[in-house]
């Protein structure tokens, strides 16, 4: 069993990707300046067009219940939600049998309620999703586990990157797993953080000591302030997952939890291919999905 991460934090600045220009006005011509407009024929076909495209979905908008036809739908199921996708090893911080070609990937925010109840279980659950795929592909050698953290909600900060840098400077001691149980075990939710009060500095290096990180490096560590893995990973994630599945099904509907199932490339062993898909779909679900990808390696059920 092993535990290691290729991503490599360093100084930075988590950016506003939300900020917008808006263009400079055009001064308008003079009330006493005659105007003449010229609009050519595949111009005027081009307009007509869109007017017609318009109205199109103007009509479905309101004679379907208000379903837009021009704007892109979730998947119903988890089988209609999969996405071909190649995911980079560099930013997944991996458990398992080194030998093992398959990965499941898992991209969490640390402050997202539903990431919380596929680790921890859901109400009245006596087993979480994420213990019982354990048990059945990671601990019997047949996957690794992959993960990154995706901050996939604004208003999730400053707790989620506190205690994603947390995650970080764990895993610098092989401790990132033990970290993250521990802020999901804690944690509540929605940018509450693991004290309900953000994740402050302290609560953060408490959760430290009590997962047994020796103080004195983590500190120095998360002091740093090294956040440049959030932004380089969150683009990573961006370009490799969230524009393909987004492609098909509308960015707006891309959230966490997030998944992938792959398995490493012979040709380039950074590589990971596979399917991807959004959401905590309940276990039977998810093991249909990653048994029909394992296809003859897939475990023999008990």
């Amino acid at each position: 069993m092993s535990i290691y991460t290729n991503a490599k934090p360093e100084m930075s600045k988590i950016r506003d990707k939300n900020n917008m220009r808006i263009s400079e006005p055009v001064s308008p011509k003079s009330a006493n300046q005659p105007t003449e407009v010229e609009v050519s024929l595949p111009m005027l076909l081009v307009i007509i067009g869109a007017i017609g495209l318009v109205g199109f979905a103007l009509f479905n908008f309101f004679t379907k219940g208000g379903e837009n036809p021009l704007v892109k739908q979730p998947p119903a199921t988890l089988g209609e939600g999969l996405v071909d996708v190649t995911v980079s090893t560099d930013y997944l911080t991996i458990e398992g049998k080194e030998d093992a070609s398959y990965i499941f990937v898992e991209l969490s925010d640390f402050e997202c309620p539903y990431c919380q109840a596929f680790s921890v279980g859901f109400q009245g659950e006596t087993e979480s999703t994420a213990a019982k795929i354990k048990k059945r592909y990671f601990d019997t050698g047949i996957m690794k586990r992959g993960y990154a953290p995706y901050i996939a909600v604004a208003s999730h900060k400053p707790a989620a990157t506190n205690e994603t840098l947390g995650f970080y400077c764990a895993q610098e001691q092989g401790k990132g797993f033990a970290f993250f149980d521990g802020v999901f075990a804690r944690t509540g939710g929605n940018g509450l953080g693991i004290d309900q009060k953000g994740a402050e500095r302290g609560a953060i290096i408490s959760l430290a000591k009590d997962i047994g990180a020796d103080e004195e490096q983590f500190t120095a560590c998360y002091d740093k302030r090294d956040i440049v893995a959030i932004d380089r990973i969150q683009e990573k994630i961006d370009q490799e997952i969230r524009t393909p599945w987004g492609d098909k099904f509308g960015s707006q509907n891309f959230g966490t939890p997030a998944f992938a199932v792959c398995k490493l490339s012979a040709d380039n062993p950074t590589a990971c291919v596979g399917k991807a898909y959004v959401g905590a779909w309940p276990y039977a679900d998810m093991e249909g999905v990653i048994d029909t990808f394992l296809g003859e390696d897939a475990p023999e059920k008990n």
